[in-house]
């Protein structure tokens, strides 16, 4: 008995599973529910904080973690897309481990 194919498709490293905090992309035809309990909390609180005016205000640090699927690389790349940050270094096509933005106020912010 052979395993499905959408089963392969879903499995850690599958093809459209994760979502690249850079592009943001992501298969739709997988559902989407609520983040773990405080991470879009967290998160939020993150924007808030790479969005204020204040470059000299406290460093904010988020760090989420979990199991794969669980939607931390959704959580980034929303994080990613409201601060709206420059990205430092070179692109590549393959998605990367991290991530450098430099911010509108003149902080930076590490994914």
């Amino acid at each position: 008995m052979s395993y499905p194919s959408w089963i392969l498709e879903r499995s850690f490293g599958g093809l459209g599973v994760a979502v690249s905090p850079v592009n943001g992309a992501s298969n739709d035809k997988w559902p989407t529910g609520p983040s773990s309990p405080m991470s879009s909390e967290a998160c939020r609180a993150m924007m808030m904080a790479c969005s204020a005016g204040d470059s000299l205000g406290p460093a904010h640090m988020v760090f989420l973690v979990g199991g794969a699927g669980n939607g931390k690389s959704r959580l980034a790349a929303e994080v990613v897309k409201y601060v709206q940050g420059t990205r430092k270094g070179s692109a590549s096509a393959f998605a990367q481990r991290s991530y450098e933005f430099d911010l509108p106020n003149g902080r930076s912010l590490h994914v």
